[in-house]
């Protein structure tokens, strides 16, 4: 019979020092455009310069038929305007829990743990939504996702055709 008790007051377990992401997977998408690089700061909104028309006419011609090229003036380029989203996220931690995980008795720093669950969350919910939100309704808060920009003809007071 092994002496469990005996083994466990002289033993530590070994405990891996980092969390690992178990729960949230987060969304590739989100990670994929932070990756790029693609963050804007600052602004009252966000302006986006867009083609909206085709510039230039087509004209055909054949050997010895002089082309007849038309001349008409086109607005082809307008813009796209967006309101700037918020999100908000609330991270509690007991003031208990902080002193119980000081010094060498925390292999896993609590506070950094918790943030990066935090974290992972915000990815989360911002990928969800870069999908998924519609940008109305019980939406209209969170920034529009690929479902308004797909689903509609005008985007951001822009044409999408």
């Amino acid at each position: 019979m092994p002496l469990v008790s005996e083994i466990t007051s002289i033993t530590q377990r070994l405990i891996i020092p980092k969390v690992v992401d178990n729960i949230y997977k987060a969304s590739p998408f989100f990670y994929r455009l932070k990756k790029k690089g693609i963050v804007e700061q600052g602004g009252r909104e966000i302006v986006v310069p867009i083609i909206s028309g085709q510039e230039g006419d087509v004209t055909y011609f054949s050997e010895g038929q002089a082309p007849i090229i038309p001349h008409t003036v086109k607005q082809t380029i307008s813009s796209a305007t967006f309101r700037w989203k918020g999100y908000a996220f609330s991270m509690i931690i007991p003031e208990y829990d902080l002193r119980v995980n000081l010094g060498t008795y925390g292999i896993v720093n609590l506070m950094k743990a918790k943030t990066q669950n935090l974290a992972l969350r915000i990815a989360t919910e911002l990928g969800n939504d870069m999908i998924n939100s519609t940008g109305t309704g019980q939406d209209a808060n969170k920034i529009e996702g690929l479902e308004a920009i797909v689903n509609t003809t005008t985007y951001g007071g822009g044409s999408n055709c």
